[in-house]
Parts: C-alpha cells; sequence; structure tokens
C-alpha cells in the first residue's frame, strides 16, 4: 500500500466522525514510547485499517483474467489457496470462471471450524479480508460474550466502501499472530491442509511473517520428497533463505504470475 495514499486518506477522513474502533491493543512498552495518546494511536490504526478498503478495491474485475487457469482447476476436484491478500482478486476470478469458492467464515462463524468445500476453490484468507467485519462482544445462547468475525454479504461477491466496514484484517508489520477472531484456527487449517500435498505453489510470497514459515518449514521437513516451486515477479533476483538452501527441492520462477499459471494450470491442446 502506498504510503501517499494513505497520508492523504487520512487527511480527507480525518473530520469524519468517530465510529466504533478495531480491536487493536499494542503492548504497553510501546504506548510508553509513543509520542502521542493510546487513544490517538488506536484511533489512527483504526482509520487505515478502514482506507484498506478502498486502496484494495478491484475496479477493473477483467484485469483478473490471468488467475482463471488457477481457479479454474477447482472444477474437477477442490484446491485451496491460502492467501495473505486481503482484496477479493480470487473471489471475483471464480466469480467470472464459474468455479464455486468458499473462505469458510460462515462455518466459522456457526462452529469455529473450516471444513473443506467437495468442490471449488477452498480460500484460506490467512490475514483476513476486506469484506470480513468485527462484531464485538457477541452473547452465545447460554454463554458469555465474544468477538466474533463475520462475512459482510453471502453469495454475490461484494466490495465494501470506506468508511462503512471495520474489516477483520490482520493490518501492519512485524508479528501478525493474534487471538482475535478467526486467525489461529485458519492457521491449523492451513497446516493440516498441507500435509495432504507434498508439493506447494507459492506465489508472490516474502517469506516474512514468522508464523507462516514455521508452518512452511515444518512441512518442508517432515518428508524428504517435499518440493516448493516459487513464483516471482519477472527478472526478480533468487531470494536467500532456508527453502532455497536446498535447490534440489525448492526452485524459483521469476517469470510473474501470469505466465506461470498459465503454463501449470492451463491444459494442453
Amino acid at each position: 500500500v502506498n504510503a501517499e495514499q494513505l497520508i492523504a486518506g487520512l487527511e480527507r477522513r480525518i473530520a469524519q466522525p468517530r465510529r466504533q474502533l478495531t480491536p487493536r491493543i499494542p503492548s504497553d512498552e510501546y504506548i510508553r514510547d509513543l509520542k502521542y495518546s493510546e487513544e490517538e494511536y488506536v484511533q489512527t490504526i483504526d482509520m487505515l485499517v478502514r482506507l484498506l478498503v478502498d486502496l484494495v478495491r478491484i475496479a477493473d474485475k477483467s484485469a483478473l483474467w490471468y488467475l482463471l487457469p488457477l481457479v479454474n482447476a477447482g472444477k474437477e476436484r477442490p484446491l485451496t489457496i491460502a492467501s495473505l491478500n486481503y482484496d477479493l482478486a480470487i473471489e471475483h476470478a471464480c466469480a467470472l470462471a464459474g468455479v464455486p469458492c468458499t473462505t469458510g467464515i460462515e462455518s466459522w462463524a456457526r462452529t469455529e471450524e473450516f471444513p473443506k468445500p467437495e468442490a471449488g476453490i477452498d480460500l484460506l484468507k490467512l490475514h483476513g479480508s476486506i469484506d470480513w467485519e468485527y462484531r464485538p462482544s457477541v452473547r452465545r445462547l447460554g454463554g458469555i460474550p465474544e468477538d466474533k468475525v463475520v462475512p459482510r454479504s453471502t453469495g454475490e461477491v461484494v466490495e465494501p466502501r470506506f468508511p462503512d466496514v471495520v474489516p477483520a484484517v490482520i493490518f501492519g508489520s512485524g508479528n501478525k499472530l493474534t487471538t482475535i477472531g478467526p486467525f489461529l484456527s485458519l492457521l491449523a487449517t492451513f497446516a493440516q491442509r498441507l500435509e495432504a500435498h507434498d508439493l506447494l505453489l507459492v506465489c508472490g510470497y516474502s517469506f516474512q511473517d514468522i508464523h507462516i514459515n514455521v508452518i512452511l518449514r515444518r512441512w518442508f521437513n517432515r518428508k524428504p520428497q517435499r518440493r516448493m516451486l516459487s513464483v516471482e515477479a519477472p527478472g526478480a533476483p533468487q531470494r536467500d533463505h532456508w527453502f532455497a538452501q536446498r535447490p534440489d527441492r525448492y526452485m524459483q520462477l521469476s517469470v510473474g504470475a501470469e505466465k506461470a499459471l498459465a503454463c501449470l494450470f492451463t491444459e494442453p491442446p
């Protein structure tokens, strides 16, 4: 996300009435080092998270055609895609291709589980989505209040607009592990789904998220036949990380997502 866009958005929106804050709780040490009050900090984070809704909105759905070979692979059998992005690119691509797509958030809101669908795209949005919404202090029958995350809409893919929604996303740098919402369950589900496969396709991942890397390393080390294929931007230099130290089991393709997905998922004539 462009920092200048965020700053400009903040300046435009700062005069708007305050709404319910996104549940972000900074550490006491961080607050002590701030030049601003805790309320100002939380208010700024809340505004930045809301601005994400506008900044990642996909205006031109036709630009997603390069994803069609990938999502079409889910027509014959369920295909799991784990995404760290907040946008609705995969959901829109599935709608264009006529392929079922489920994030499992509706099921999690009821059962706190992410069952694998029988067909279509099994989309695990590990850092949340702009069309998920925090619902604080939801009371269950016979239970006590707890914070929940629910989809903004079901069925048709709908792009929310700032500032109408507090999106349920893990935003910012550093450690993105949190107990709020479905995110621990999502990580556990991701690790479980990985265990059923020996080949992992990675696309545009920087290998900077510690909790994701732990899951990947455990999966990689558990069986010697496991392989990882990483797609990078055209001309990108070779990455230097743990997986790259095993060139017999790791390969980097610096050809871009468009070319890689077309080659890997398009049926030969």
